[in-house]
């Protein structure tokens, strides 16, 4: 079970949690501050879990759905946004793909709790065939909106969050569009990205 701080400082976050993965340990994750990821360059292509509220223009052509916990990988980070990928955005067999470059990337085995991936935007951008299913996963999250506690979620753990059983949960919680519909609209933009030169 995770510490009862978590459940003290961030409820929902917790029990989100409880609910998605009920035999989670303190050992698998990192509890720490929204406002500091992305502040050390070591945070960099980890991934972090983080429950996010009435983004600004939720419901407009700008941002017709929004995904309420999402759990990025980092790609960059700025004093008041972050810039991650969101695999949640694609359907399973791709996200399968995506999750599968990003482990082949990490700097260390799997199971170093410090490992990371080396997958960066310059990288996906460079290299856009490869990486063409990446370019609808790239969000631009506001640290003001995102929930204050973080959680990070270590390389171990990658497949079972975004494979596994507890998934299924994760997908069912966009909001302003089914998932197919999103699942949809990303893969027109991996069609649009791949024919880029």
């Amino acid at each position: 079970m995770l510490s009862k701080k978590l459940k003290r400082i961030s409820p929902k976050l917790a029990a989100f949690l409880d609910y998605a993965s009920p035999d989670l340990l303190e050992d698998d994750v990192e509890v720490l501050s929204s406002r500091t990821i992305g502040s050390n360059s070591t945070d960099f292509a980890k991934c972090f879990l983080f429950s996010y509220r009435n983004p600004a223009g939720k419901g407009s052509k700008k941002l017709p759905y929004y995904h309420l916990f999402p759990m990025v990988i980092l790609l960059d980070a700025k004093p008041e946004t972050i810039l991650a990928l969101n695999p949640f955005y694609l359907p399973p067999d791709r996200r399968k793909k995506l999750i599968d470059i990003a482990i082949a990337q990490l700097n260390n085995d799997i199971d170093d709790e410090d490992a990371r991936s080396r997958i960066r935007y310059d990288m996906i951008k460079n290299y856009r065939n490869r990486y063409k299913d990446a370019f609808p996963c790239i969000k631009q999250y506001r640290r003001d909106l995102m929930g204050r506690v973080a959680i990070e979620i270590k390389p171990v753990m990658w497949r079972e969050f975004y494979l596994g059983d507890i998934s299924v949960l994760h997908e069912s919680l966009f909001v302003g569009a089914s998932r197919r519909k999103i699942w949809n609209d990303s893969m027109n933009i991996s069609r649009k990205e791949s024919r880029k030169k």
